[in-house]
């Protein structure tokens, strides 16, 4: 029986070790997020994307080098853009139904 309070203790000491503490939920995201919303003549537009940063590095590091100039640049390293509107939409000729993209 004596050896029940040091496995209560061993087990309660790994279960400390493994809950990360705080302030680890508290850092930057490699990518945030960001989000508008804006209501025009009756039609609500809302756009969640990634805010890239920078880390200490030149945007004439990123443009050239990482992202091609020329190509399609997708921002936001955790997630894809999303695009979201409440009516049927027209943009550069295209119709898009109500939905989220």
């Amino acid at each position: 029986m004596s050896g029940i309070p040091a496995r209560v203790a061993i087990l309660l000491g790994l279960a400390a070790l493994s809950t990360p503490p705080r302030h680890v939920d508290a850092q930057i995201r490699a990518s945030e997020r960001g989000s508008v919303a804006q209501t025009i003549d009756g039609t609500t537009i809302r756009i969640e994307y990634g805010r890239p940063r920078l880390r200490q590095r030149t945007t004439a590091e990123i443009f050239g080098k990482e992202v091609t100039w020329g190509e399609v640049w997708t921002p936001g390293a955790n997630r894809a853009t999303s695009f979201a509107v409440d009516r049927d939409v027209t943009i550069n000729g295209a119709r898009v139904p109500a939905g989220s993209y």
